[in-house]
């Protein structure tokens, strides 16, 4: 122990001074202690050789009330109180004190107790052991007591607030500048020993903050030894003027005024009218009233849109405010800003409204013309030049310039010749017309032109042809055709059965128009139909009237022979398949395996049965059949009489351009 004293004596941080009371100190203890010890030795030791624990407590009552003298005497020496003696010789000061106890100890044991047992000994170690955990107790609370923590900032934050708002007070807190010497170089070595002492000599500091010299708040605030600490708080502001902050000896003044107030004076704009796109400039004049500075975020509703602006403005100062407001829809449009209102208008374009779109022909001859005209209105606000343009199946085709005032109405017309042969779709804006440029000899079916020089090319490209010119191949080939509608004396059986001729051969079948009477004769009541010639050499009889649009629509027209012949390829029997799905047996109450006969009698009007003649038997037994119309046109022979046909009857080729087109042009 008394070599861990000696580096307090050569320590570098110990004043000449110091170092002389120590010396002082340490000369006086070893002189006293060894009195101390001769004393009980020479007047007790042959007395009590044999020492009991009421002995040992009465020698380390004697060893404290030493130490105390010790404490006593060092500081009258040194001239000072407990916190000065803690604060700048606690390191030698704690050698000195633990170097004494243990001589005294040991001149006790030396002097009285030589001849006592081990077990004395532990006795007399242990008591000096518990007796410096005490006084490391009774250190620590001297020294935690001796030393403040210092509140050694205060700032504050803003220095002019409004009323109502918080104004923020931030302190620094510092606890012990700092503990130096050989002990606090040994517990530094170790990190958690350094980080336990600092915690075990924490201290609470109350933070007693006052406002104008009331205190407006007290807080604890606990720090580690060594440790600083900045802490805020905020303090709300009611009362205006000059006010201060006092904490210690620190002081922070500020003002708290009233708050900014920014208020809208006037809403005003440059233009009332303006063209579409144009820019409308909005002046607001804004003027702070508080006493503070403010900044604020200005909304100006212009119609569904909203416009923003953020200003700031000094107390009492005025400020004009702008905004750009460009509209690309024509209206009246509301400005609007808090209770400030205007408004402005932005006039509408020259704009053509269009209406009455037309043609003057649906159907046009190729190499013909066809002229187009539009109603155009100007329904904006303004005068101007605009063009119209027509477009012809999607793609500009042709324009015009209009010069309309404001509610002019006027007609455009356009004029289109040379047109390919096709379809059109004519339009103007967001009007549509159609028309047709055709070719007679490309149209038969729907101009009933029968041409035989280009029937193999229109069929090709109209129909799908069937490989097989078997009755299959007739009936899918049938299935095709869809003939205008029926109209009697007009568009009748001689008509139709022309045209389903036409397309038959065109499909390279060979068929004929038959008739149920020869020429000349006055009964029965006329009537054609077609006759095809299968690959089998089979004979299949058509009705055509069954292949015309209406409800009269009945494809493929095939009718059943008199046996029976073609039955699943007939039109009655495509009508009873219908039949049977749209009625199935499990919903309808009827035999499943009805036979087309049985349906007909049960569930059809026998008007079915027949078209224009009365039986099947007809149908295949023709009084005549023509390879085509030519025939029925020209007439034939009955003994001295030449009968024909009315060309009215086939009308189609006896108009023009038909009748100067081969072979039509050659007919008599």
């Amino acid at each position: 122990m008394f070599l861990l004293t000696v580096p307090a004596f050569f320590s570098n941080t110990a004043t000449a001074w110091e170092k002389s009371a120590y010396i002082s100190i340490l000369g006086f203890s070893l002189f006293f202690l060894g009195w101390v010890a001769s004393k009980i030795r020479s007047d007790y030791g042959r007395k009590y050789r044999d020492w009991t624990g009421f002995d040992i407590v009465v020698n380390m009552g004697l060893i404290f009330a030493m130490t105390l003298f010790y404490w006593l005497f060092s500081l009258a020496i040194l001239r000072t109180n407990s916190s000065y003696l803690i604060s700048k010789t606690s390191w030698p000061f704690s050698w000195f004190i633990g170097f004494s106890i243990a001589l005294s100890a040991v001149g006790l044991y030396m002097g009285s107790i030589r001849e006592g047992s081990w077990w004395n000994k532990k006795k007399v170690f242990g008591i000096i052991l518990i007796f410096l955990v005490l006084f490391s107790f009774a250190w620590i609370y001297m020294f935690r007591s001796s030393h403040e923590a210092e509140v050694i900032g205060l700032e504050l934050s803003p220095d002019r607030v409004a009323r109502g708002d918080s104004v923020t007070v931030s302190l620094q807190i510092h606890y012990v500048a700092g503990w130096e010497g050989p002990i606090a170089s040994l517990l530094q070595r170790n990190e958690r020993v350094w980080s336990f002492t600092k915690r075990l000599l924490s201290k609470e500091r109350v933070i007693d903050l006052k406002l104008n010299g009331e205190t407006v708040l007290e807080e604890r605030v606990n720090l580690n030894y060594g440790e600083t600490k900045t802490v805020d708080f905020d303090i709300e502001m009611q009362e205006l003027g000059d006010r201060s902050i006092n904490i210690d000896n620190l002081t922070r003044n500020f003002k708290v005024l009233e708050p900014a107030d920014l208020v809208v004076k006037n809403l005003e704009v440059d233009r009332e009218r303006v063209k579409l796109g144009d820019t409308v400039s909005v002046y607001i004049d804004v003027k702070n009233v508080g006493g503070m500075e403010g900044t604020r975020t200005l909304e100006l509703n212009a119609g569904e849109e909203i416009e923003t602006k953020r200003v700031t403005i000094s107390p009492g100062e005025d400020k004009r405010v702008s905004f750009s407001v460009s509209k690309h829809e024509s209206g009246t449009y509301s400005l609007r800003i808090e209770n400030l209102s205007s408004s402005f208008t932005v006039l509408k374009p020259a704009t053509l409204e269009f209406s009455g779109l037309s043609v003057s022909e649906n159907e046009v001859f190729m190499n013909g013309s066809v002229e187009v005209s539009v109603t155009v209105k100007n329904v904006g606000d303004l005068e101007g030049e605009k063009t119209v343009t027509l477009f012809l199946n999607g793609e500009p085709a042709k324009g015009k310039e209009v010069d309309l005032s404001p509610n002019q109405t006027g007609t455009v017309v356009f004029n289109l010749s040379e047109i390919p042969v096709g379809n059109y779709t004519v339009g103007v804006d967001n009007l549509s017309k159609t028309f047709n440029v055709v070719d007679p000899r490309d149209a038969p079916v729907q101009y009933l032109t029968y041409y035989y020089g280009t029937a193999e090319n229109y069929v090709s490209k109209n129909y799908e042809i069937p490989d097989e010119k078997t009755v299959q191949g007739l009936a899918e080939f049938l299935h095709q055709i869809k003939l205008p509608e029926y109209v009697e004396d007009y568009f009748d059986c001689s008509d139709t059965s022309s045209v389903v001729e036409w397309l038959l051969e065109g499909a390279g079948f060979h068929a004929f128009v038959a008739m149920n009477y020869e020429l000349g004769e006055t009964e029965p009541y006329p009537h054609n139909w077609v006759m095809v010639e299968l690959r089998d050499g089979e004979l299949a009889a058509v009705e055509a009237t069954l292949l015309t649009s209406g409800d009269i629509y009945s494809p493929p027209g095939i009718v059943i022979g008199p046996d029976g012949e073609f039955k699943k390829y007939s039109w009655e029997y495509e009508r009873f398949m219908d039949w049977k799905e749209e009625h199935p047996p499990s919903e309808y109450d009827y035999d499943p395996d009805i036979t087309l006969e049985e349906w007909k009698d049960e569930y059809v009007n026998q008007s079915i049965d027949s078209v224009g003649i009365p039986s099947r038997e007809e149908y295949y037994s023709p009084a005549v059949k023509y390879e085509s119309p030519k025939g029925l046109v020209e007439g034939e022979m009955v003994e001295n009489a030449k009968y024909y046909m009315d060309e009215s009857e086939f009308d189609w080729w006896n108009v023009s351009p038909f009748n100067r087109q081969e072979p039509f042009s050659k007919w008599e």
